[in-house]
């Protein structure tokens, strides 16, 4: 799952936000667990460079794979993946769709 700001987290990361950009894409490897959660999980944060801006774009991606299954740069491609094939699932049901208008016309199915 990815979080783009979170308090929790965000408290976590604290250290690793500050400075201006870093010159490449950096991951930080955190953990958290939730008081209801019967498991930590693991947090990687993406610092990304932003061109002509102070600070780096950061975002948070939450998960139970272990650090031995996928690196964070492994874990960034496929949800980069993933995120691509919803948006083109989601842009094949809005053409696909059938939308009812205001004008009296018979149904086609």
């Amino acid at each position: 799952m990815r979080l783009k700001e979170n308090a929790a987290p965000g408290q976590l990361a604290a250290p690793y936000l500050t400075g201006g950009q870093p010159p490449c894409r950096q991951y930080h490897e955190l953990r958290y667990r939730a008081g209801n959660w019967s498991a930590g999980r693991r947090v990687v944060l993406v610092r990304d460079p932003v061109p002509g801006e102070l600070f780096a774009r950061h975002c948070y991606l939450l998960t139970d794979q272990d650090e031995e299954s996928f690196s964070a740069a492994q874990l960034i491609k496929m949800c980069q993946k993933r995120g691509k094939a919803e948006k083109h699932f989601g842009d094949l049901n809005a053409v696909c769709s059938m939308a009812l208008s205001s004008v009296a016309r018979p149904k086609i199915l």
